[in-house]
C-alpha cells in the first residue's frame, strides 16, 4: 500500500491506496476541487504509517482523513513539500522531533507560571463562594487563585479534558475552564506539572 497526501485551502487528507494516482484523481474529481487550488504527494510503500498519522492529528480532525491545517498538521505538511520520498523511520522521528520541541518550549512557560506562583504565595487567597465557576483564559493569564486550586492537588477530583475545556472539581465546587485551543498541549503540560491526573474525551 501507498501513502498520498492531498492539500486543498485549509485542510488536508491523509490516505491509502494500491492505485495512488488513480485515487487522487477520483478524489479530486470527486469532491469538485480544482487541480491549481490542490497540491498532492505520493509516498511508495508505507501505507502502514498511515494510522500513526492519523493519531497524531487526531485533535486537528475535521471528519473521517481530513485534518485542519494548523499546528502540528501545518508543520508536518511543510516538511513533506520538501521531500520526494519519505520513510517510516523519517515520518516518526518528524513528530518525535516535534513533539519534543513543543514539550520543551511547554515546559519553559509552565515552569515560569509555576514559579510566579510560588512568588505570590503571600497574596490573600480569595474564596470562590459559588458552587459552580466557569471561566477562559490562557495559561499565561490565570489568576493566582486559579492557579492555588491546581497547586493544592490532593483536593482536586474528577479532572476532564475535553477539547478546548477543563472540567474539575476543588472541594465542592465545580471548575469549566475555557482555554484557546491552540493551548492544549500548554494545559497538558501545565497538568503535569502540578502533577495532576486527568482524563481525556
Amino acid at each position: 500500500m501507498h501513502l498520498y497526501i492531498i492539500s486543498c485551502n485549509d485542510v488536508l487528507k491523509v490516505g491509502t491506496s494500491k492505485t495512488p494516482e488513480i485515487r487522487v484523481k477520483q478524489i479530486i474529481s470527486g469532491a469538485g476541487l480544482l487541480r491549481e487550488e490542490t497540491y498532492f504527494k505520493i509516498f511508495h510503500d508505507i501505507g502502514k504509517i498511515e494510522k500513526y498519522i492519523h493519531f497524531m492529528f487526531k485533535d486537528l480532525n475535521k471528519n473521517g482523513e481530513w485534518f485542519y491545517r494548523k499546528g502540528i498538521v501545518e508543520n508536518f505538511y511543510e516538511y513533506i513539500c520538501e521531500k520526494n520520498d519519505l520513510t517510516e523511520i523519517e515520518i516518526r522521528n518528524f513528530f518525535n522531533n516535534f513533539l519534543d520541541d513543543s514539550e520543551a518550549g511547554n515546559q519553559k512557560k509552565i515552569n515560569k507560571i509555576f514559579n510566579k506562583c510560588i512568588d505570590e504565595s503571600k497574596l490573600t487567597y480569595t474564596d470562590i463562594t459559588k458552587t459552580y465557576a466557569s471561566f477562559f483564559s490562557s495559561v499565561d493569564n490565570l489568576s493566582p487563585t486559579i492557579i492555588r486550586t491546581f497547586k493544592d492537588a490532593d483536593n482536586i477530583a474528577f479532572v476532564w479534558l475535553f477539547g478546548d475545556m477543563l472540567q474539575y472539581f476543588y472541594f465542592d465546587r465545580q471548575y469549566q475552564w475555557k482555554f484557546p485551543e491552540k493551548e492544549k498541549g500548554l494545559v497538558k503540560t501545565f497538568l503535569r506539572k502540578f502533577k495532576i491526573k486527568y482524563r481525556e474525551c
